[in-house]
């Protein structure tokens, strides 16, 4: 196993192996370097090679959630309430965050009419990543706020609102949560069921 600066950290000979399957289990220390590694195995005069992605991952330490009214949310006016808490429960209280939407359109279907086309087909959309909050967390580790998603490339029927949730803590570090709702940016639909044939 070779480091990112290509040199060697972890050399083992196995001779014995279960059912044809040799084991190979290397670590690596808490403050080795990041990157991609190099493992290299030899096999009679075989040689092959495998590159080892070794990350640092931060594990989130605040849990987020989003509420928000449903009529507004239906109606195009986001109304939500962003609440954050750490996760050994004390309150997440006037902390950074920021709240941004990506919709996606879906498939708009009715359990009633299974066979009906309700998309208009005729229409492409992508709506890029909006940022819709950005503020401080009040004493409760709450916020509020109100906007609208810009609908202005006219979807071609439902979508789905993702939002990407981050919380920033005081040393710089931030958690992050996502969470998708769907949402139906029109009053009503028509549905078109083409004959069979």
């Amino acid at each position: 196993m070779y480091t990112p600066q290509n040199q060697l950290h972890t050399q083992k000979v196995v001779t014995e192996g279960a059912k044809g399957f040799y084991k190979f289990a290397p670590t690596t220390a808490k403050d080795a370097p990041t990157g991609n590694w190099l493992a290299k195995v030899k096999v009679g005069g075989a040689t092959f090679t495998k590159t080892v992605k070794i990350e640092t991952i931060k594990p989130n330490r605040l849990k987020a959630t989003l509420t928000f009214d449903q009529a507004a949310f239906d109606e195009g006016t986001f109304q939500e309430v962003l609440a954050a808490q750490w996760l050994h429960g004390a309150v997440a209280k006037e902390l950074k965050a920021d709240v941004q939407v990506k919709l996606l359109p879906t498939k708009t279907t009715f359990d009633a009419y299974p066979n009906y086309t309700f998309d208009d087909t005729g229409k492409d959309f992508y709506c890029t990543e909006q940022e819709i909050f950005k503020g401080n967390l009040d004493q409760q580790g709450r916020a509020f706020f109100s906007t609208k998603a810009g609908l202005e490339a006219n979807p071609p029927g439902k979508v789905k609102a993702k939002f990407n949730i981050r919380i920033f803590e005081k040393g710089g570090g931030f958690s992050v949560d996502r969470t998708t709702f769907d949402y139906t940016p029109y009053r009503g639909y028509v549905g078109l069921q083409l004959p069979e044939g």
